[in-house]
């Protein structure tokens, strides 16, 4: 999310300031061995490997009872499928449930089915996402995931996220490829409905989100295997292939969308998935600024997962830049800085980098937020710029107390 200004600034903590500086070669990266990942823990392995052992022994009720057990009971952290993925645990459930042989699968539905039903209908009738997702969350394998997913598709393209509409269908459509006995995420595993209906709506989203090639491809594929197919689309009766190799004939003449390279909130865009339109050759620092941190030593708020023995922890990489035509924006606590891209001078005038200040600059912090014992989480300073206003997250780093200050506290 970074990536932007790294040409220009690399953001790093110091006891009492934050320094530009990157020095890695473009390309020479490599993921380290030290990496720690929030897997979950050796009860919850057991229980699953159970589990699997009651499905070898066609002991249906009790690796059914099992997985949904696990599911309910267990926090969310993470399932290694392969050497280098990992998966949630409620999804690696659901892909357990969904290979799971007919008999478990049958028994499995007649749990679930009654409540999904009852998600399902009322999503239906209300629109309601929240409901439908129900149906994902709590019972993806059940008779009425395949049924929540296309409905989640179709309300996500018109919404115009045509990454999460994509998403939906995609986890319809059967995996047919070599290796889908390793497949890593779960999809549904034997929907009645038109794959037809919905493999045409996967090469749409491909024209709509402009990404021509890859419907072609896809384009390709359907005639493949659904030759002269018809159904509704665009709310209209079509065939879909003709339909379709219309609307890519036609996205050739529809005006393109001006490629914007400011990065005007956290992570480029609210859906927090842009793409920057060229690469970014990050091989030496342009310029540097100090960015003060508000922490004195060892008094970091720490998070509730942290080593609390560390005596001094160190803070979290807090600041998140915008960039805005030729102009950086940075923020913190108390006050926000403006440079110049290319030199990393002030903006505005030679008066210093801070366009604002917070009233209280300089007042001493309060005890919640110098006094570890009374925070949790790290401060996260944020911005968005939108039509020529910016809208800035500082002030006060406190996000928590923890439990035994609360109910120490008088009424």
């Amino acid at each position: 999310m970074l990536i932007f200004v790294l040409p220009v600034v690399w953001l790093m903590f110091c006891d009492c300031c934050a320094l530009a500086q990157f020095d890695q070669p473009l390309g020479s990266f490599e993921l380290s061995e030290d990496v720690a990942v929030d897997r979950a823990d050796n009860s919850v392995i057991a229980q699953l490997q159970r589990a699997k052992a009651y499905l070898a022994d066609r002991q249906w009720d009790e690796a059914v009872e099992t997985f949904r057990l696990v599911m309910e009971t267990s926090e969310d952290r993470l399932i290694g499928v392969t050497k280098r993925r990992y998966v949630g645990l409620r999804d690696y459930v659901h892909l357990q449930l969904a290979s799971m042989p007919d008999e478990a699968m049958k028994l499995y539905r007649e749990q679930v089915d009654p409540v999904a039903k009852k998600w399902y209908e009322q999503g239906i009738a209300q629109r309601d996402p929240v409901l439908l997702g129900n149906v994902l969350r709590q019972a993806f394998a059940g008779s009425y995931g395949d049924d929540a997913l296309m409905a989640l598709g179709e309300i996500a393209l018109e919404c115009g996220d045509y990454t999460s509409a994509r998403w939906c269908w995609e986890r319809i459509v059967p995996d047919r490829s070599p290796d889908h006995r390793t497949q890593t995420w779960p999809g549904f595993p034997d929907t009645d409905l038109d794959l037809a209906a919905v493999r045409a709506r996967i090469v749409l989203v491909s024209i709509l989100e402009g990404s021509t090639d890859r419907a072609c491809d896809e384009l390709a594929q359907f005639v493949r295997l659904h030759d002269g197919a018809r159904g509704r689309l665009g709310g209209r009766e079509v065939d879909y292939a003709e339909a379709l190799g219309a609307l890519i004939a036609e996205n050739a003449a529809w005006p393109k969308p001006d490629p914007n390279p400011d990065w005007s909130t956290f992570a480029g865009n609210p859906l927090r998935n842009k793409t920057m339109q060229r690469l970014i050759d990050v091989g030496k620092v342009a310029w540097r600024i100090p960015i003060r941190t508000n922490f004195q030593k060892g008094t970091v708020p720490f998070s509730l997962r942290e080593n609390r023995d560390s005596p001094q922890p160190e803070p979290a990489l807090s600041y998140h830049p915008l960039l805005l035509g030729d102009m950086v924006l940075v923020n913190n606590r108390l006050g926000i800085l403006g440079v110049d891209l290319s030199t990393g001078r002030p903006a505005w005038g030679q008066g210093g980098p801070a366009v604002y200040r917070d009233r209280l600059d300089g007042v001493a912090a309060t005890a919640h937020d110098s006094e570890p014992s009374a925070t949790l989480g790290t401060p996260q300073f944020t911005m968005t710029a939108c039509d020529g206003r910016l809208y800035a997250r500082m002030g006060s780093t406190l996000t928590g107390r923890p439990h035994r200050a609360e109910r120490s506290s008088g009424p």
